[in-house]
């Protein structure tokens, strides 16, 4: 399986974004944009045998500067949202750019995602990298940051992060692709199955309380497979916050979710050892969006940091999907964070991340964080089917 690299267009101060394709002999394929280090196109088989593109993209890279979506986008160097707009470290106060109200919102004003990235066929797979200097959006130490995306022959879609600092830093990297399992349409009629009990209670502006309520007899229990629009309109209270589901599910398995296109037969099953998953699908986007994250419970304390010498590998399997790494191994570093739905332009979309959650204070998800001269890598895998 050789990489396809072609140029996909200029930006608008005339540099050239380049495409690359991966593509295996059953015709599945994966194009990847040197801009963001993004997904453009994930094309699939569906149950007819026809091939799906099911990840939301655009078709010149103008569209993609333009537009603010993180469409499929690597994002960091903090996904999600940091409150205030400011975290300390070793005592010392970080502010950061407020790119959505009062908060922080996937690494700043120029992000990840508004990058141009160098990439270079490695092997059968593709590596992206770029390093990001001290103070870029005004975070600490340089970090050097590769992605490793594998398509391999029996349709698995392999995703790896792997970074290091030169200095104690915040890091959360994933990858913001939408999908829509059916490849046009709205979603609302894909099924959904959660392996949870329990959710988090939000406040208005969609942070957890860190109050955990029962999904029983409430339009948030999805233990019994059903479609997602089933119940987005009911009357309640954490529905009318939101304005639909955005909000962490406590797993009570391993086996977190499973969504099936309603009109492909295309399925994605996700499968972590982390405690939480983030499904949303808010009012506003009911016609075009919805997501899956795994994530940790606001109680969690988990790891956002790494001391020295401290590894942070992981791994999971999600069918047809996206996968989620497992958790990673070291010190945490607080950090509220909280993913607020990002605007979808388009086509009605599945969202699943590719990333670890380290680390959670206010339902920080999809972190990974690192220190001085420490390294953190996960990996992400999607099978098709």
């Amino acid at each position: 399986m050789a990489v396809e690299f072609y140029p996909f267009g200029r930006l608008s101060d005339g540099r050239q974004v380049t495409a690359a394709k991966l593509k295996n002999r059953a015709g599945a394929s994966v194009t990847v944009l040197d801009y963001g280090a993004t997904i453009q196109s994930l094309c699939v088989p569906a149950r007819d045998g026809s091939l799906v593109d099911v990840v939301l993209g655009y078709d010149t890279a103008e569209e993609y500067e333009r537009n603010g979506d993180f469409f499929g986008a690597t994002i960091g160097r903090v996904a999600n949202r940091i409150g205030g707009a400011a975290f300390e470290l070793h005592g010392k106060r970080y502010e950061l750019a407020k790119n959505d109200g009062e908060n922080h919102l996937h690494g700043g004003t120029e992000g990840f995602d508004r990058k141009l990235w160098r990439m270079a066929a490695q092997g059968e797979s593709l590596l992206c990298w770029r390093i990001s200097p001290d103070g870029e959006e005004n975070y600490p130490g340089n970090l050097k940051v590769q992605v490793l995306f594998t398509l391999t022959e029996d349709n698995r879609l392999c995703i790896g992060y792997d970074a290091d600092t030169d200095a104690d830093t915040l890091l959360n990297l994933t990858n913001h692709s939408y999908f829509n399992l059916n490849g046009s349409g709205d979603i609302l009629s894909h099924r959904l199955q959660l392996s949870s009990e329990r959710f988090c209670e939000n406040n208005a502006v969609c942070l957890p309380t860190g109050r955990l309520l029962w999904v029983e007899g409430t339009a948030f229990d999805f233990r019994k497979e059903k479609e997602i629009g089933a119940d987005i309109g009911a009357e309640e209270e954490q529905l009318k916050l939101a304005g639909g589901y955005d909000h962490n599910f406590v797993l009570a398995g391993k086996k977190a979710a499973v969504v099936c296109g309603d009109q492909t037969g295309i399925e994605l099953t996700v499968e972590t050892d982390l405690p939480g998953i983030s499904a949303g699908h808010t009012a506003i986007y009911r016609q075009y969006a919805r997501r899956a994250d795994r994530q940790r419970r606001p109680e969690d304390r988990a790891s956002g940091g790494l001391l020295p010498g401290d590894p942070a590998v992981s791994e999971c399997d999600e069918l047809l999907g996206l996968s989620v790494p497992g958790p990673a191994r070291g010190r945490a570093y607080a950090l509220r964070d909280r993913l607020r739905f990002s605007r979808t332009l388009r086509d009605g979309a599945f969202r699943v991340a590719l990333t670890e959650l380290a680390q959670t204070a206010d339902l920080a998800f999809r972190a990974a964080g690192i220190a001085d001269g420490a390294a953190v890598k996960h990996n992400a895998v999607t099978e098709i089917r």
